[in-house]
């Protein structure tokens, strides 16, 4: 088994790829916690309003989409659009 980018590797980009790889591939349950430690590091370092925190925004919905967490989904699919 690969073994999975953290996000506290020091390799932002990375981590986000590993993200985006993990949820192309049905891996939601490995790719949610991996986003939202990923967008809490970036929101940490950037601020709130960042296109880099809108992206991590994204992958963190859609990981929620795909389990099937709508409800927790929704609030954060809202912030970056």
């Amino acid at each position: 088994m690969a073994q999975t980018t953290s996000a506290t590797d020091g390799n932002p980009a990375a981590t986000h790829a590993s993200c985006k790889t993990s949820l192309a591939v049905g891996r939601c349950h490995e790719a949610l916690p991996i986003c939202q430690a990923g967008l809490r590091e970036t929101e940490r370092r950037l601020g709130l309003e960042y296109e880099d925190v809108a992206s991590w925004l994204l992958l963190v919905s859609r990981a929620l989409q795909e389990l099937g967490q709508y409800a927790q989904a929704e609030p954060i699919s809202q912030r970056w659009s």
